[in-house]
């Protein structure tokens, strides 16, 4: 298939290099085939990177290539069609005049559109001399009998084509109306245990979408009438499911956040810094299709610890899908083990600054960090009883719709 734009890096397999239908995403940002992924699924590790992965991290995304701008098969022949993937089959089966055919004459291969005048022009060889009745008879027999069966072969194939065409609308409107449902539960690889429900329906969805896909894929044509009518009666179940499932996503969801533990640094870690300063990162996380992490930055000054907190961009899967310049507000905060009330939190309105080059698309892996002021120093932390077995702070980090 030869698209007119390449695609991106995550919608095409990073091992054999195919655009599958479904695409498996692992934790670590690289896209395998399902046939690449069930070569070594069972090993838990990424080939490219050996970067491990649970079963539960894995996803499953169904591609939609239906828009995307192809050229024409023809093209070496000259053909100059560009258009959707979508428009393509209509385009080469009906209007494309540049096949290559056989001349019935001559044998030679000549463009369809040149066909009339190459045969006008005599071809190079005359006309058979043989005049037997039962010879011509026997030509035009078995030159009619092709045609037909070409022909008939032909009407046929076109029904099942677009029989198969009607039943994958069905599907990708399908897709379509799941898509949204599908990439919210499915933006973080480690949700919270509150979250299983939510995952269970997301295998649900997944399950269902990945059999019509099969279905639809494999043509069978015992089972084309009945597939149709499964798909439309998803279709009509689908608000009510979508309804359901929303407010249960609203409750899990509403504010995308994410705890993690800090071990404070050692002396040593200090004394080798540079500017006496240290900085530890949460590690990337999904929030609303967003990469995120929240940072932590300790200033050494003397025997004084000051601590500030910070938010960076990555690059990420949804990129594409999600708003720009980030929007959203995020709230940054140090957790008391203890008592919620000496909580330390800041908030980050990232509206009230949307040029900072902070909350722009990333274009290299991640974005310069966005920092707060100090925050709290680490005799204060100590002295209201922040930290956990002596060394540990608690992190939170919350991205709301």
């Amino acid at each position: 298939m030869a698209f007119t734009k390449p695609l991106p890096a995550w919608k095409v397999c990073n091992l054999c290099g195919v655009s599958p239908r479904i695409g498996v995403v692992l934790p670590c940002s690289h896209t395998y085939c399902e046939l690449c992924f069930e070569d070594f699924a069972d090993g838990g590790c990424c080939l490219i990177d050996n970067e491990h992965f649970k079963p539960d991290q894995v996803w499953r995304v169904v591609f939609q290539l239906t828009t995307r701008v192809v050229s024409c098969w023809n093209t070496q022949n000259g053909c100059n069609f560009v258009g959707s993937l979508k428009d393509l089959r209509n385009h080469y089966q009906t209007d494309c005049e540049f096949h290559a055919a056989s001349c019935p004459r001559c044998k030679a291969s000549v463009l369809r559109r040149d066909l009339v005048a190459h045969f006008k022009a005599g071809c190079g060889v005359a006309p058979s001399t043989n005049d037997d009745p039962s010879s011509r008879a026997y030509d035009s027999l078995r030159i009619s009998d092709v045609q037909r069966a070409y022909f008939n072969a032909r009407e046929a194939l076109g029904k099942v084509a677009d029989d198969r065409t009607c039943l994958q609308r069905a599907v990708d409107n399908l897709s379509g109306n799941l898509k949204a449902l599908t990439l919210r539960l499915a933006e973080e690889s480690d949700v919270e245990a509150n979250a299983a429900d939510s995952r269970r329906v997301q295998e649900l969805l997944r399950e269902i979408l990945t059999v019509l896909v099969v279905r639809v894929a494999s043509g069978n044509s015992t089972c084309r009438i009945h597939l149709g009518e499964e798909v439309e009666q998803l279709n009509l179940d689908l608000p009510a499911v979508i309804q359901g499932v929303s407010r249960e996503l609203y409750r899990l969801f509403a504010a995308r956040a994410f705890e993690w533990d800090l071990r404070w640094p050692d002396t040593a870690t200090f004394e080798h810094s540079s500017w006496g300063s240290v900085c530890i990162d949460s590690g990337k996380r999904y929030a609303h299709g967003y990469c995120v992490s929240q940072g932590v930055v300790i200033l050494s000054r003397g025997d004084r610890f000051n601590v500030l907190l910070g938010l960076t961009l990555h690059k990420g899967l949804h990129d594409d899908e999600v708003e720009w310049p980030f929007g959203k507000v995020c709230v940054l905060r140090i957790v008391h083990p203890d008592d919620a009330e000496r909580t330390i939190s800041v908030e980050i309105d990232t509206g009230d600054c949307p040029t900072h080059r902070a909350f722009q698309r990333p274009v290299r892996e991640k974005n310069a960090s966005f920092g707060t002021g100090v925050v709290a120093t680490k005799a204060q932390l100590e002295e209201e009883g922040f930290f956990v077995d002596g060394s540990v702070l608690r992190l939170r980090m919350e991205v709301m719709p």
